[in-house]
């Protein structure tokens, strides 16, 4: 059996106008190396904790739904006041950025909560982790320099 060309993700987006946008499309699966597997997943649970990014605090009660059922797309409103909140998230590249985070929270709750050992590798990988997630959340897209017209 060949290697798919396709495969089907879940995306949010969280658009400028107030509104998100779950759906699934289509992406292309590269072609492994030499030395890689392509392993088929048919179905992953969603653990409840990623609901909230999931969502991005839409109000879930008043969404509709469109697309074919192959392809469904559902769409929310999205408060403004809870947009505000959101203003990393506007955007297909900005919209995974909180996801990033969850590990250093999770680190500084184990060690509050739970008396767990943090150990030093553990805090440079939060660091790590944090800077990347703040660089990510305030880049902007540069359009390049149009050529300089010859003499």
């Amino acid at each position: 059996m060949g290697t798919p060309s396709t495969a089907v993700q879940l995306r949010s987006l969280v658009s400028s106008d107030g509104t998100l946008e779950l759906s699934l499309v289509d992406e292309p699966v590269p072609e492994p190396r030499e030395d890689q597997v392509v392993v088929r997943i048919e179905a992953a649970p969603i653990n409840p904790s990623d609901l909230g990014l999931l969502f991005g605090g839409a109000d879930m009660s008043a969404a509709t739904a469109s697309g074919t059922a192959d392809r469904p797309v559902i769409t929310a409103p999205i408060a403004p006041s809870v947009m505000k909140s959101l203003g990393g998230r506007v955007g297909a590249t900005r919209a995974s950025i909180t996801a990033f985070i969850i590990p250093a929270v999770a680190v500084v709750l184990g060690a509050v909560v739970l008396d767990e050992t943090v150990y030093p590798i553990a805090v440079v990988g939060c660091v790590v982790v944090l800077i990347g997630a703040w660089i990510g959340g305030r880049a902007e897209r540069v359009e390049p320099a149009a050529p300089a017209a010859e003499p």
